[in-house]
């Protein structure tokens, strides 16, 4: 019969190279060694980094300066207007204590700063303020306006170089501005108060152009 006579076919077995069993070996030992570290890393317990926010201390200038100009505050920034404030990265802060500018005008409380410091470096750079001592940004735009009894209550309260802002104030409402709502009442009230910072009075100046005004 046919069939006992054919000889059965087998497939040909495919021979390798040494290079290439080498081969072999080595990606099978690469496969291996990459799920290897990812087991590793799969049964970690899962840590989150966090990255702590900037720190910045927030200061606010309350001082007179002429419309147009700017105090400018190496390390720290520029203000271009009373009441204004800038918020400092801290060590930009601390880099810029060393200043003598910077220095002059946390001395003179035109720099005021608001938070951002702790206790122990609000004292050690003189600025933990007491309790109404300084001016806030809206009394030093609405300041003019209010009455003799409540601007004297804040008046008594402040630090002496605040006195002397008050009187600028006051000065620059009353000769520059010709704003009507400086008093003669309230005018004589605060220079009697502001005798402890200075013996004539801070308000003498206004209070004589009142009396020559009286007198034409």
């Amino acid at each position: 019969m046919a069939g006992e006579n054919e000889t059965t076919k087998r497939p040909a077995t495919k021979k390798y190279s040494e290079d290439e069993v080498k081969a072999m070996i080595a990606e099978a030992s690469r496969k291996a060694a990459l799920e290897a570290v990812e087991a590793y890393k799969a049964s970690q317990p899962q840590t989150v980094v966090q990255v702590a926010k900037d720190e910045y201390v927030t200061v606010l200038f309350i001082g007179a300066i002429a419309s147009g100009t700017t105090v400018s505050m190496p390390k720290w920034g520029q203000i271009n207007y009373a009441g204004g404030m800038l918020d400092i990265p801290k060590k930009e802060f601390l880099q810029g204590i060393g200043v003598q500018v910077n220095n002059a005008l946390l001395r003179e409380r035109q720099i005021i700063v608001l938070s951002g410091l702790t206790d122990e470096e609000r004292r050690r750079f003189g600025v933990d303020y007491k309790e109404g001592e300084y001016l806030t940004d809206k009394a030093l735009y609405e300041l003019v306006g209010y009455d003799t009894e409540k601007v004297c209550d804040i008046f008594t309260k402040l630090c002496d170089e605040h006195k002397r802002i008050v009187a600028k104030v006051y000065l620059t409402a009353y000769f520059e501005k010709q704003d009507k709502r400086v008093h003669r009442d309230t005018v004589k009230a605060l220079n009697s108060l502001s005798k402890s910072v200075d013996k004539d009075g801070l308000f003498t100046p206004i209070i004589e152009d009142m009396g020559r005004k009286d007198a034409e």
